[in-house]
């Protein structure tokens, strides 16, 4: 019997005190991962715009002209022959390529000319147009 009552005594006192062993209910998980995505978007954001506004250009200043439509991704997507790639509607058509080996990561410009026939980025940190290499599975 002391066995038993230890045992329910114990478990009412960690369920009334979860915060002593690092426990949490779903719903402060779920607040914590809804403000942590929240911060690191808003983080992402200010370092595209500081990165941006480095090489005179302003996110806000360029969508305020153009009709921009949502990318096909959103957040971290890989993209064959060029690596892991980051955007999302904020600042899209902009997006950042991870380093990759020895190349080093920059951000990327998506092209979208009218007429154009290939996908095309301008590559800030090289300072030149690219076109990705799509190899057929």
């Amino acid at each position: 019997m002391g066995i038993t009552e230890g045992n329910a005594s114990g478990i009412e006192y960690v369920k009334s005190n979860p915060g002593l062993y690092s426990l949490f209910s779903e719903n402060e998980k779920n607040a914590s991962v809804e403000s942590a995505t929240k911060s690191g978007k808003a983080e992402s954001l200010a370092t595209v715009q500081a990165e941006m506004a480095v090489k005179g250009l302003s996110v806000l200043s360029y969508v305020n002209q153009i009709s921009v439509s949502k990318p096909y991704t959103e957040d971290w997507f890989y993209q064959p022959n060029m690596g892991w790639l980051w955007t999302d509607e904020s600042v899209y058509p902009y997006f950042y390529l991870v380093k990759n080996g020895e190349q080093a990561g920059g951000w990327l410009y998506f092209g979208q000319l009218t007429g154009q026939t290939t996908t095309t980025f301008y590559d800030y940190l090289n300072e030149l147009w690219i076109t990705p290499y799509f190899q057929p599975e």
